[in-house]
């Protein structure tokens, strides 16, 4: 999911365990709070699962995801531009060398370049960070930390030109929190006074210095994702060692849950995310919308 100027653009995702819903674009009119399925043409890519998206501009670039029902089967390393002004899929083809295919992995956006970073491969998930260059079509891989834990479902956000790879889940749920210099392409951990409970499959964005997490998987999940669902959210100055503070929100919280995305926009000249979707404490997958105004 993706919101560019005053549309929310929904793809991929699964109503059914590990089988994707449609290759269908969703678009969601937040002046009118008005629903309608695009017709697109172009490239248009195979329903999916497990994919990220991400905006640059009145574009929406759409990495990855999967097909299958075991861990990586069917699993994508593809990369698709999709132009929200005439609705055209572009499938990208980049010089460099692609990330390995992927699922549950996380993109984000730092100027001029798309990061993709973790995810789940067959029997394994993965701690590697990739780098596309939009203006000159190309891959770059950039180094990797093993300290970092290989993972999947974590978040990756940009403030400024650093980005950060915030917890997500190896067998366990995380609460880590790792920054990548995009200049000077080298990671370090952050010691924070206060830690973010462990969870995975959360939303996350930015605003400003601070970075925003919301909802999750939290329960210890030991056979894989058995775990509860978060219904809180905690913010983090990156300018700050002070760490997570629990965000204390007025109005109707939304029911705990996870596996939903979030994304920055602005309702009624606030400043805030909007949220989509996700499972909730019953499996089941939602369908509904939520925004959240945020006063730093």
């Amino acid at each position: 999911m993706v919101v560019i100027g005053r549309k929310t653009f929904i793809f991929g995702g699964e109503n059914i365990p590990r089988v994707p819903f449609s290759n269908i674009v969703h678009c969601l009119d937040m002046d009118t709070c008005t629903w309608s399925e695009l017709s697109t043409t172009g490239d248009v890519p195979v329903p999916r699962f497990a994919d990220s998206a991400a905006a640059v501009g009145h574009v929406m670039y759409i990495f990855g995801g999967r097909t299958g029902i075991n861990m990586g089967e069917g699993n994508f390393n593809d990369l698709y531009a999709f132009d929200t002004r005439d609705n055209v899929w572009t499938l990208l083809k980049p010089s460099g060398v692609a990330p390995s295919p992927r699922s549950f992995h996380a993109m984000a956006v730092v100027a001029n370049r798309l990061y993709v970073f973790g995810g789940c491969v067959e029997e394994d998930r993965l701690n590697d960070l990739h780098s596309y260059d939009i203006a000159t079509n190309t891959w770059e891989q950039q180094p990797t930390n093993e300290d970092i834990e290989r993972r999947g479902g974590a978040g990756l956000i940009a403030v400024g030109k650093d980005l950060f790879v915030v917890a997500g889940f190896t067998g366990r749920e995380l609460n880590d929190v790792y920054k990548y210099d995009t200049d000077s392409k080298t990671w370090s951990k952050l010691t924070l006074d206060k830690e973010l409970p462990p969870r995975s499959v959360f939303g996350i964005s930015s605003m400003s210095t601070f970075i925003i997490v919301w909802f999750g998987e939290v329960d210890p999940s030991g056979k894989g994702h058995l775990g509860g669902f978060s219904q809180d959210g905690y913010i983090m100055d990156t300018c700050s060692k002070a760490g997570w503070e629990l965000m204390s929100c007025s109005g109707e919280t939304p029911e705990a849950r996870g596996w939903m995305p979030i994304a920055p926009c602005q309702l009624n000249d606030m400043d805030g995310v909007f949220l989509f979707g996700g499972t909730n404490f019953d499996k089941k997958r939602l369908n509904d919308c939520h925004y959240l105004s945020i006063k730093l």
